[in-house]
């Protein structure tokens, strides 16, 4: 029979391992739910305008970081309302200058010029609000009111 010590160490190994064989289901439902909206995204953008956009996260992320400095000025609601009101103009204003002036552009034509608002999008994120994390707070609820369900917390509706 191996010692206490090594028997405690094996008994806490194993634990670890069972929580971490728990958590891989976990974090593979998470990403696969992530890049099944994200495609769900590219596929309703790409059926309704003909286009090809690589820039949608961008534009995710420009109405996160808009929702977050509103938050400072206004309620999470109005922030939230005024980011999307906002990142519309923006999109509409890119959509006016790179996109409509096109005449029949090619589905390459488009890709490049996506990724090239894309870029463009990060960078100007980037310089205005820094490399930092940022968030809102819990629309509704708190972190106490958070329910735990396999490890993943999760605010009530």
């Amino acid at each position: 029979m191996p010692p206490a010590s090594l028997r405690l160490f094996y008994c806490g190994l194993r634990t670890d391992v069972f929580r971490a064989s728990l958590s891989i289901p976990r974090r593979r439902l998470t990403y696969g739910t992530i890049y099944a909206i994200v495609g769900i995204g590219f596929n309703i953008i790409y059926n309704t305008t003909g286009i090809i956009n690589f820039a949608q996260g961008e534009f995710v992320m420009l109405g996160g970081m808009i929702a977050v400095t509103l938050h400072a000025f206004m309620p999470l609601p109005l922030a939230i309302l005024g980011a999307v009101v906002i990142t519309m103009i923006i999109g509409g204003l890119i959509e006016m200058t790179f996109i409509r002036w096109l005449f029949k552009p090619s589905v390459l034509r488009m890709i490049i010029i996506t990724i090239g608002i894309s870029i463009l999008i990060r960078e100007g994120a980037l310089t205005v609000w820094g490399e930092g994390v940022r968030s809102l707070p819990y629309f509704t609820g708190n972190e106490v009111s958070a329910v735990s369900f396999g490890g993943v917390r999760v605010s009530p509706r």
